[in-house]
């Protein structure tokens, strides 16, 4: 990396420090956002953490900066990961079904999407689930709720990964309703 200084950085001993000294419940954040920054990159969201913390632990790898907290490092180097993943998933696919369009299987050939379309779909899912990081990114009651019903988690399961009380969870879900609809209300959902 060039600019910063390599002691603006954590060695790998501070950094698997720092990663150990991390709370039950960033741990699991960063889970359920490995799963969800994972999504279209053709991994698994617990793959993707992991290769976070690989990459940063190589040699000439990732360089985690002291004056950012692991939790957040690792985050941005998912997505990061997750971005390059994608596209090279994209790259990967094949066009078409495989069969040459002019014979009998090819005439009769489904109407999934082009893979260029797939792709086109991933680039804005992925631009959407960033948009609603940055609208969350300083409510964890809020991200929670997200993450959750993405999920498709209960509301215990919710309030169990972000402590809450009943009357702090309705309000985090129409902080998210309510932003929400302001971000995207007015978009065409067909």
């Amino acid at each position: 990396m060039t600019g910063v200084p390599r002691s603006a950085h954590l060695d790998n001993a501070a950094f698997i420090a720092a990663l150990s000294a991390l709370a039950p419940a960033d741990l699991l954040r960063l889970r359920k956002k490995s799963g969800f920054r994972a999504m279209g990159t053709g991994m698994e969201g617990d793959d993707l953490l992991n290769e976070a913390v690989q990459r940063t632990l190589e040699d000439n790898g990732r360089n985690c900066p002291a004056d950012v907290p692991v939790a957040v490092y690792l985050d941005n180097a998912m997505r990061s990961i997750a971005d390059g993943e994608r596209e090279k998933y994209a790259r990967q696919r094949p066009g078409g079904d495989g069969h040459d369009e002019n014979s009998p299987v090819g005439k009769l050939a489904d109407g999934n999407p082009s893979p260029a379309d797939a792709a086109l779909d991933r680039i804005e899912l992925q631009r959407v689930v960033d948009r609603i990081q940055e609208i969350f990114a300083d409510d964890p009651q809020a991200q929670a709720v997200v993450i959750g019903d993405m999920e498709g988690w209960s509301p215990d399961e919710i309030r169990e990964m972000e402590p809450m009380d009943d009357k702090q969870y309705a309000t985090a879900r129409k902080r998210v309703r309510r932003a929400l609809e302001r971000e995207f209300g007015g978009r065409d959902r067909t």
